[in-house]
């Protein structure tokens, strides 16, 4: 008991002691930790109090000057790569660029390449369909309708342009004093258009065309010794069958064919004679109407030359004329007749010569001038002229008998293409009957008061030039002139002849009086009438003339000189070299 007691008392104190032991210790460790932290603490407490006081200006803004050099450092860096990003795309699109051009070329070539080949296979189209109704053209045998294909359209006329006078309003007979219709100058040859008219009225003309090679072989022959009659008549038969053989094989191709920049036929395939022959409709008549024109203007070569050739210089002259000389010219003032789309560069121009005052007889008169400057000889139209040549006086009945033959067939120039129900046509014909009635009587009068000394043929013969003057005056614009002034263009053209006839007989061809009064009638009077188209040939009786119209003629008549004279000495030239050759004769 006492043990325990004790031990428990012991225990207490000890615990006791234990615990006042702890607590001292705490005491000294925590003064100890005190001790140490108190340093630190004022420290930090300098700190704070150091940062509370203001700092230096000049110091901070030093401070934020660095940091926005250094920010600008960074944002050129920036901008230094930023550029040469754009670079690199710049040149990527360069080089894109060029890739896309290039690509556009090609493409462009394809394109061309293919719009090239599209147009070829519509021209091919077309010649199929052209093809196809040539062959047509032989059920067509029977009929006797005109053809009637779209013409193409004409170019505009330098002034006052009007519609054809053959497609005016009113098919009724137009009288002396009338207006005429409203038609000023066509800028192509629209009234020679094949379509119009009917196979049977071309016929007739065709016809009467082929009548006039008699009076021109009766009024060379009125100036011929009795037993030259037979062998100028022979001559003109066989000079009149090459024409038309030396037409048929190769002439019409070259004056209808397809043109080559308005100058010759570039491919006569297609538009030969021989295709006209297998139509069997009007264009067949057409052909056989262009025959007769060839041989007309060829035998006004020969009546010009007459008997101062040989035969075979006749047969090469026929073969030269008719297959290149007359068809080159034709080609480039009239092929638009056959195929609009086809006209020589005087037709674009707006060259009018309906009846062929230039393209048939001053070209032939132009060609004769140049052989009969190669080989002159001396033939006076009267005894008393005074030359050595030969006196023969023309006979006076040949003279008028081949005055009326040729008047009669100029009818053929009137009617062609006109159908038989437009009273047009006997307007056309009623202007050259006053035509040649006016420039006959005119030429009478100036020749009997002028020179009554002269021989009754050799004023006979000056006569029926004057007469012929005229009709050939009044073709270039027989069409679209009304009857005053187609008297008015044939009394002109009587008066011309004699003047023109005078200049070439005392300057030019000075011992050939007969052929300077035939140039002068079929050269000189061709002129003005071509002319006349622009002077008379505008709405109206007697109207204004058309100037810019007339400028064009002025410009097809020149060529036509210049090509006829060109060609009638590069023939002659030919065949004097040809002829030494045959003869074994060394050329110069």
């Amino acid at each position: 008991m006492a043990f325990s007691l004790h031990s428990r008392y012991g225990f207490r104190r000890a615990a006791v002691v234990a615990m006042v032991l702890a607590i001292a210790s705490g005491f000294i460790f925590g003064s100890a930790s005190a001790v140490e932290k108190s340093p630190k603490q004022a420290k930090e407490a300098m700190e704070m109090s150091a940062k509370k006081q203001p700092a230096d200006p000049l110091k901070e803004m030093r401070s934020q000057f660095d940091e926005l050099t250094a920010s600008l450092a960074g944002l050129k860096g920036r901008l230094d790569e930023l550029g040469q990003n754009v670079r690199t795309n710049a040149t990527s699109i360069e080089d894109l660029k060029g890739k896309l051009e290039k690509n556009a070329i090609l493409l462009y070539e394809r394109l061309s390449s293919e719009k090239e080949i599209s147009q070829n296979l519509e021209n091919l189209s077309a010649r199929v369909a052209e093809n196809e109704a040539k062959l047509a053209g032989k059920a067509r045998i029977r009929q006797f309708g005109p053809v009637n294909p779209v013409p193409k359209s004409s170019p505009t006329n330098p002034s006052e342009a009007q519609p054809p006078a053959d497609q005016s309003a009113g098919d009724t007979a137009q009288s002396d004093d009338a207006e005429k219709p409203a038609t000023s100058i066509p800028a192509s040859n629209g009234a020679f258009q094949t379509h119009d008219g009917t196979p049977a009225g071309l016929l007739l003309a065709a016809l009467l065309v082929f009548i006039m090679p008699l009076g021109l072989t009766l009024l060379e022959a009125s100036q011929l010794e009795r037993w030259a009659i037979p062998q100028a008549g022979l001559r003109n038969l066989l000079v009149a069958s090459v024409l038309v053989v030396a037409y048929f094989a190769v002439g019409y191709g070259v004056m209808f064919g397809e043109t080559f920049l308005g100058v010759l036929d570039e491919d006569a395939k297609g538009s030969t004679f021989a295709d006209l022959v297998a139509s069997a409709d009007l264009l067949a008549t057409f052909g056989l109407y262009q025959l007769g024109l060839v041989v007309v203007s060829g035998l006004i070569v020969t009546t010009i030359l007459s008997d101062r050739l040989s035969l075979p210089v006749y047969v090469f002259l026929a073969l030269f004329f008719g297959a290149l000389a007359y068809p080159t010219f034709g080609h480039w003032s009239g092929s638009g007749q056959w195929l609009p789309e086809n006209a020589g560069w005087l037709e674009k121009l707006g060259f009018l010569d309906f009846a062929g005052a230039t393209r048939i007889n001053s070209f032939a008169a132009w060609f004769a001038l140049g052989w009969v400057w190669m080989f002159p000889i001396s033939r006076p139209l009267d005894s008393n002229d005074g030359h050595n040549g030969m006196s023969h006086q023309p006979n006076v009945s040949l003279v008028l008998l081949g005055v009326f033959v040729i008047w009669f067939g100029w009818f053929g120039l009137a009617i062609r293409h006109q159908e038989f129900e437009n009273h047009r046509i006997s307007l056309m014909a009623l202007n050259v009957l006053l035509a040649g009635a006016t420039a006959l009587v005119v030429s009478l009068i100036y020749w009997v008061l002028a020179h009554r000394e002269s021989g009754m043929g050799a004023v006979c013969a000056r006569i029926s030039a004057g007469a012929v003057g005229g009709l050939v005056a009044v073709s270039a614009a027989l069409n679209i002139v009304m009857p005053l002034e187609a008297m008015v263009i044939g009394g002109a053209a009587a008066l011309l002849q004699p003047l023109a006839y005078r200049i070439l007989a005392l300057r030019v061809i000075k011992q050939d009086q007969v052929a300077a009064n035939l140039i002068a009638a079929y050269g000189f009077c061709g002129v003005w009438g071509t002319l006349c188209v622009g002077l008379f040939g505008t709405a109206g009786l007697f109207s204004k003339p058309n100037l810019g119209q007339t400028w064009i003629q002025t410009a097809g008549v020149s060529t036509s000189f210049v090509f006829g004279m060109a060609t009638g000495l590069l023939s002659a030239i030919a065949y004097l070299g040809l002829s030494k050759f045959m003869n074994h004769e060394k050329i110069p």
